[in-house]
């Protein structure tokens, strides 16, 4: 986890070394969604593709759990498996603030204080199905999903947004993230307690199975024990 705090430390800090792409380009400001409703999007989001950054190198399996801190802000939690999808599990935690009020499409996002860095969401399913996070600087990039998997047509369409605002998409890598099966489930899933999938998604038994509605169930020849609630 320091390895990963530090990378995004020194990430924020060579930014302001260089011309950004929106500088470069002379590119107009990064535009936001008109409007986010938080706690439809707090909960488990699953990485589809990103800008390389150091700090997120050799992962897959990559999710960003949000949650409501009692003070209004957003704790943080990054996960991912390190070099393949049963890899050892890497974690970072932080905490994000809007900055913008009127939109909450505008957040800063700090993994070590006093730095923070800025978090715009720039595309957004009307079910919040999907995200886009970018930044004004358009060096930083990631397309986010509910799901392990988004839609191709779904994903195309994001792109031709994103060209739309001056991305260079070509730069995106995609995520290795676990493969749905044609019912809808994912075997992603660790233990029988519901919510497992939104708030554990990573931290494996592999007893259970993800259900689409984010709940979990114990797969064939394993029982929820009422007491613990694994599968066992």
């Amino acid at each position: 986890m320091k390895k990963i705090i530090l990378g995004i430390l020194l990430l924020f800090f060579f930014a302001g070394c260089a011309p950004t792409t929106t500088e470069r380009l002379h590119l107009p400001m990064l535009q936001t969604v008109p409007h986010v409703d938080l706690d439809r999007y707090l909960g488990t989001w699953y990485d589809i593709a990103s800008f390389p950054q150091k700090f997120q190198r050799g992962c897959t399996a990559s999710t960003a759990l949000y949650t409501r801190r009692p003070d209004g802000e957003v704790d943080v939690l990054n996960r991912c498996r390190q070099g393949s999808l049963d890899g050892k599990l890497k974690s970072a935690q932080g905490r994000a603030r809007v900055v913008d009020q009127a939109t909450n499409a505008k957040l800063e996002v700090s993994f070590f204080r006093p730095f923070w860095g800025d978090y715009w969401i720039i595309d957004l399913g009307t079910g919040y199905e999907y995200a886009v996070v970018g930044h004004p600087s358009r060096d930083y990039l990631w397309i986010l999903s509910r799901t392990p998997q988004l839609d191709r047509a779904v994903y195309d369409g994001i792109l031709a947004r994103l060209r739309a605002q001056g991305y260079e998409v070509e730069r995106l890598n995609r995520t290795l993230q676990p493969e749905s099966s044609s019912k809808g489930k994912s075997n992603i899933c660790e233990v029988g307690r519901d919510q497992t999938c939104n708030d554990n998604p990573l931290i494996s038994s592999l007893h259970g199975t993800c259900q689409t509605d984010h709940t979990c169930t114990c797969k064939s020849g394993f029982a929820k024990n009422p007491e613990s609630g694994r599968c066992l």
